[in-house]
């Protein structure tokens, strides 16, 4: 069901009147098509990605390993993690304080890059 953008008019209050007699309900109807990724596959590939990552001592995972063992190719595998799960390949490692010292050096590779 849309949320108010725009004004409800009697066209549509009707329609909303008619598919709540038929459906009891006020969501949209069920369409037809292709699948999308999120229904189909983001389900068993989320398992398979803790599966992988349980098995690994690092709590790491592959999206190569996850596809061979899904029968998927590593391409959708990332799309999933990445529009889906919202994972990306890269994690913070660690965290350094920054210190007094640290200022000479970023000085340094900052007049090192403005001569080349």
């Amino acid at each position: 069901m849309k949320t108010g953008k725009v004004p409800l008019t009697v066209a549509g209050l009707t329609k909303l009147v008619q598919r709540f007699e038929e459906t009891g309900l006020l969501e949209d109807r069920v369409r037809f098509g292709r699948p999308s990724l999120r229904q189909t596959r983001s389900t068993y590939t989320t398992a398979e990605i803790e599966t992988l990552a349980s098995e690994s001592a690092a709590r790491t995972s592959s999206a190569r390993e996850a596809g061979r063992r899904l029968g998927l190719p590593p391409s959708s595998i990332r799309n999933i993690r990445h529009r889906v799960l919202n994972q990306y390949p890269y994690n913070l490692q660690s965290c350094r304080e920054l210190l007094l010292s640290d200022t000479e050096e970023i000085s340094i590779c900052e007049v090192d890059s403005l001569q080349n």
